[in-house]
């Protein structure tokens, strides 16, 4: 079974003649919704009763916190479903958990991922698979997720802005040029650029903070640059 295959949760419910499979990821962060990585997977529906299913629908929420964190997602079969026939949906593009909501959180909190299946003339079946969100500068010790590290280099950001305006300073006060200009004007000055940018950090006091125990299997937790 491949790194991929293990990591997401596998949820198998029957009841009231209607089967629900669901794969749902387990944890969620702004980096893996920036790489288009589905919250639900794939769900598989299943009419085990004796009887024809009229219009079967699918929905899918997620909430914590005790609000919706994504809107909701519907789909309704155009045709019923027959005894012993299955549906099976794979793209859940919309279904999203909300941008602003992950990039502003600070530490991880439960969320509830349902799966609820409905049909004419007859009760609702819910699935429900608990789903860990995690901090915006919090990323997962999963291989199959090891490329997403990439999301949580931000060039435009603030703090990244703020060291580069304290090294073009420093390069101004020391060169009488305050350019940033990398390799194109020879190794000499792409090292001053260099020691610039260390300087300018150095003078933030930035120091090494030990993330808890349990961060060690599930991944970690990144600390931001202190902007003054």
């Amino acid at each position: 079974m491949s790194e991929e295959a293990t990591f997401w949760d596998n949820y198998d419910l029957e009841r009231d003649g209607i089967r629900i499979q669901a794969v749902i990821q387990p944890a969620i962060n702004l980096a893996l919704v920036h790489n288009d990585v589905p919250v639900v997977r794939s769900v598989r529906v299943t009419n085990t009763s004796d009887s024809r299913l009229q219009d079967v629908t699918l929905t899918l929420a997620l909430n914590g916190r005790g609000v919706p964190l994504a809107e909701v997602w519907t789909s309704t079969l155009s045709e019923p479903l027959a005894p012993g026939e299955h549906r099976l949906w794979d793209r859940f593009d919309s279904f999203v958990p909300a941008h602003d909501h992950l990039a502003g959180l600070n530490e991880s909190h439960p969320a509830t991922a349902t799966v609820t299946v409905s049909r004419a003339w007859g009760p609702a079946v819910t699935l429900a698979g608990p789903v860990r969100v995690l901090a915006h500068n919090e990323w997962l010790s999963a291989p199959v997720f090891f490329e997403s590290l990439a999301a949580f280099v931000q060039p435009n950001t603030h703090a990244v802005a703020s060291v580069l305006d304290t090294a073009a300073e420093l390069l101004r006060d020391n060169t009488h040029d305050a350019s940033l200009g990398g390799y194109q004007a020879g190794p000499e000055r792409a090292s001053r650029i260099a020691m610039a940018v260390y300087e300018a950090l150095r003078s933030r006091d930035i120091r090494y903070v030990n993330p808890p125990a349990s961060f060690e299997n599930t991944g970690q937790k990144g600390s931001s640059i202190s902007v003054q």
